[in-house]
């Protein structure tokens, strides 16, 4: 179904209290899902919103596979600094003080949608890195090709 995936991404600027205010048509997806839940998880450079039912299937695989790929360290400082959260009534998500300072997001933030997922990030970092990403395209051709999308 094509209404059940984040796309497309905006900037938005935090209050007072370190609330976004989350596009409505990720809100829409949210319906969508019947996500009341996000789990938000701290992912390298970024924060990573995932509704909780698809967040489960990600600590399930890291539980089983995961763990055998000696990836338990990983799993543990991901569920270690993940936070249950919701989009309250004025359609804003609360972005923890402990997320913020690690993130260094100040006053505004990208959220962007990323399929099953969707992302806050710091506007400058975001900018770097899909730069980076597309001067490297071209690298990219070639398992594009092998699942058969060129």
């Amino acid at each position: 179904m094509a209404n059940d995936r984040f796309r497309g991404h905006s900037i938005h600027t935090l209050d007072g209290k370190g609330r976004v205010s989350i596009p409505a048509k990720i809100r829409s997806v949210l319906t969508v899902l019947n996500a009341a839940s996000l789990v938000l998880v701290p992912w390298n450079d970024h924060l990573r919103a995932y509704p909780e039912d698809e967040w489960a299937k990600y600590e399930d695989r890291l539980l089983g596979d995961g763990v055998k790929k000696g990836m338990g360290r990983l799993l543990r400082a991901l569920v270690n600094s993940s936070i249950t959260t919701s989009v309250d009534r004025q359609g804003r998500l609360l972005i923890s003080p402990a997320h913020r300072e690690k993130l260094n997001f100040k006053k505004e933030v990208v959220v962007a949608g990323n399929v099953h997922w969707f992302e806050f990030w710091d506007p400058q970092v975001y900018e770097k890195e899909n730069a980076e990403t597309l001067e490297d395209f071209s690298k990219y051709e070639e398992e594009l090709s092998e699942i058969g999308l060129l």
